[in-house]
């Protein structure tokens, strides 16, 4: 039995995803969040509600274009953050690394 990162249950160890510390429920859960928030940020671009991340520059501090936007929280889906692709990566094995440390 193992302790989820995430809701803190305890759940036998086949219901854990290794790289993370959580269990699977809570992954699908995070997925399914993750995919309606990319889903709203495309949909917003469609209707005209939100920009392209391509006419913005980069929020970080590499002063190149933006590529694509980033979703500092999925609850949020429409508070992004435009970002280069190099930045986003970054970004994103920054979180996994306080992820996997908690």
């Amino acid at each position: 039995m193992q302790i989820c990162n995430r809701c803190g249950k305890e759940q036998p160890g086949f219901l854990f995803v290794r790289t993370t510390k959580t269990c699977w429920i809570c992954r699908r859960a995070r997925e399914v969040l993750r995919d309606e928030a990319k889903f709203r940020v495309r949909y917003a671009i469609r209707k005209g509600d939100l920009k392209p991340a391509k006419r913005y520059k980069c929020r970080k501090s590499c002063g190149s274009m933006a590529s694509e936007y980033h979703h500092p929280d999925y609850n949020k889906p429409l508070a992004v953050v435009p970002l280069c692709g190099s930045c986003h990566r970054k970004v994103h094995k920054r979180l996994r690394k306080i992820d996997n440390t908690q």
